[in-house]
């Protein structure tokens, strides 16, 4: 299956699951999908980002 390139970037865990922007970092360091990075989700309101990619939205506010 292709990724779309907002999501093809992106880190991947073990079973290639890619990692959201937003995730938060568990103990191990890896990004953990089940927790949330709350600077990273202030952030992307404040600056008009996807929340999967980090990427700045455009004038329409669509995602990856």
């Amino acid at each position: 299956m292709t990724l779309p390139q907002g999501l093809a970037v992106l880190p991947k865990n073990e079973r290639v699951i890619p990692i959201p922007w937003s995730a938060g970092i568990g103990a191990d360091g890896k990004g953990d999908l089940r927790s949330i990075n709350l600077a990273k989700i202030r952030n992307a309101y404040e600056q008009n980002r996807c929340l999967i990619c980090g990427r700045r939205l455009g004038d329409f506010l669509g995602s990856c």
